[in-house]
């Protein structure tokens, strides 16, 4: 089956994208994970780079707060049309918003399209068929690039595309399309780990024959910390009025909806910080707040007490706060990081 490309460029898609990469600072995701949110013009080819216009951001009320508490999964969210209206009324004020010129990368993909989709079918058989449709939205904002998952079968694939980026950040946008949900579902796998995969995909299978430059994305965010886009990355998001979210923050968090085995396991996190919370430590925790006769085993293995992390990432996600802030050590526990 063959698979369509389509290409379009909108204000709203960059007041959309501004809004998700807004999120991403607001809730600490992007803090916890390597990125370095700066103006655009400061730094163009990092891959850690999150390039922002410098606007008024606080002259929308309570916007920090807003986008911090917006539901979304990957590219997908509730719709906001009126932060997206006002954020659009902001962007009008920069003397000139560039109309992303795709044309080369355009022509690149066309070329390399219909191979990268045949060795993905023969790497990844049981996503043969999965996506009919590759829906390209060019961007001067934001990471290299984001994508959707697929909702329906077969499906299409909304892939944001920063405009210095190649068909490289295309292919890898689509490859985590294809397995992300799955490593995390089925495999109870991280952020970090889908990322992982999908870099030994674009580098040690024979998709890399098509790429000059294959990404390698856990490399480049796992490098050194740069002193110097930390400087301008920090003095940026002080004057955008950005929230500085840390693990102090998640003591803040209104906890009147978790329930009583949440609050314990947060309340654990939170004493025992910076220290890793052992295994035994919460198998202990949640044993002692089963019912009388139901402590077996059985109900806490490994994947159990991992299932309970999860909940309690979703629920500091659902109050504005990154659950990427948990971090797991393989074959320890886990702990909250700053």
């Amino acid at each position: 089956m063959k698979v369509k490309t389509t290409w379009s460029f909108s204000l709203d898609h960059e007041a959309q994208r501004l809004i998700h990469n807004c999120h991403a600072i607001s809730n600490g995701f992007f803090k916890t994970n390597g990125f370095y949110p700066v103006p655009i013009g400061s730094v163009d080819e990092h891959v850690a780079s999150v390039l922002l216009p410098d606007l008024p951001y606080l002259t929308i009320s309570r916007f920090w707060e807003k986008v911090a508490k917006i539901p979304i999964d990957q590219m997908h969210m509730i719709d906001q049309p009126k932060l997206t209206s006002q954020l659009k009324k902001l962007l009008l004020q920069i003397p000139s918003i560039p109309s992303p010129d795709f044309a080369k990368v355009k022509l690149q993909w066309d070329k390399i399209s219909p191979e990268f989709f045949n060795q993905v079918d023969q790497i990844l058989p049981n996503k043969k068929g999965l996506i009919n449709e590759v829906i390209i939205w060019p961007t001067n904002f934001g990471t290299s690039c984001s994508f959707s998952k697929i909702e329906y079968t077969p499906g299409k694939v909304y892939v944001w595309l920063r405009i210095n980026q190649g068909v490289e950040s295309i292919a890898w946008a689509i490859l985590s399309s294809l397995t992300r949900q799955n490593v995390v579902d089925k495999l109870d796998g991280l952020w970090q780990e889908s990322q992982i995969i999908v870099d030994w995909l674009m580098n040690e299978t024979l998709l890399s024959r098509l790429f000059e430059h294959p990404l390698r994305s856990m490399r480049a965010l796992r490098a050194k910390q740069n002193a110097s886009m930390l400087e301008t990355s920090n003095k940026f998001l002080t004057k955008i009025g950005a929230p500085n979210i840390d693990s102090s923050s998640i003591k803040k968090v209104d906890t009147s909806s978790f329930t009583s085995r949440e609050k314990k396991l947060l309340d654990l996190l939170i004493t025992k910080s910076p220290q890793i919370v052992t295994f035994d430590e919460i198998n202990e925790l949640l044993t002692n707040n089963l019912p009388a006769g139901r402590q077996d085993y059985e109900q806490f293995s490994l994947y159990a007490i991992s299932k309970s992390i999860q909940r309690l990432r979703d629920r500091l996600e659902k109050s504005g706060i990154s659950g990427s802030f948990i971090q797991t050590k393989r074959g320890e526990g886990y702990l909250l990081v700053n």
